[in-house]
């Protein structure tokens, strides 16, 4: 699997890679906290927006933290606010949210007025991935992918076919390689006095090879004067 993160809200050139990864056969799995936010990141993976309108369906699924798996891991919940007139839950309800999820994510209205200003916002619980401990986290996504049918992939007969030649004649290199370094280093012929000098003077030539850049040029010549 490869991985994508867009640090947030999905952006267009996210998108459009979704949308050209569903083209091409390759399905997109979303992993997310539980809260306001990772239910809208899945959704703009998912919906048309005003930006950005899908051309074939995304092939998108989700694997999200949800209240159910929270609770049943007895994972901790922090408080959030939200800054804004409009009741939260009623972009949560287009997201795709249950009733249930809605009330555990948006729990009050506050009015608070200070320095003459009336200020208005709601107030709820969210639950992130980091409320799990490395092992649980672990164990929930491998069960998350079990769920999804993700399985290890066997490619075709002939992308293996070519592979087992390439892995084949690397093999054989490999051995080849092995009885040549188990040999008595003296069959190598001996080292030169003045390496040292020689790697210098390579680097005095070539001030941006390093030092083992200029050692293999230096052995490359002496294999060849020796032929």
């Amino acid at each position: 699997m490869a991985r994508m993160s867009t640090k947030g809200m999905t952006v267009t050139s996210a998108r459009r890679l979704v949308e050209a990864l569903s083209d091409a056969g390759v399905t997109i799995l979303v992993v997310h906290d539980f809260d306001k936010s990772g239910l809208e990141i899945l959704d703009k993976f998912t919906s048309a927006t005003r930006r950005f309108q899908y051309t074939i369906h995304p092939m998108v699924v989700d694997l999200g933290l949800t209240l159910e798996d929270a609770l049943a891991m007895g994972l901790e919940s922090e408080p959030v606010q939200y800054d804004q007139e409009m009741d939260p839950a009623i972009n949560l309800r287009a997201c795709g949210a249950t009733e249930e999820e809605c009330a555990f994510l948006v729990q009050e209205r506050k009015v608070d007025t200070k320095h003459g200003k009336r200020h208005v916002y709601w107030v709820g619980e969210r639950v992130e991935l980091n409320a799990m401990t490395s092992q649980q986290f672990l164990d929930w996504l491998e069960r998350k992918l079990q769920e999804a049918g993700v399985e290890k992939v066997v490619p075709d007969e002939a992308v293996l076919a070519a592979a087992y030649r390439r892995q084949r004649r690397l093999a054989t290199l490999q051995q080849i390689l092995d009885e040549a370094l188990a040999g008595e280093d003296d069959e190598e012929g001996p080292v030169p006095a003045d390496l040292a000098d020689q790697v210098r003077t390579r680097l005095t030539r070539e001030p941006t090879d390093a030092w083992d850049d200029a050692l293999w040029d230096i052995v490359q010549d002496h294999i060849e004067d020796d032929e």
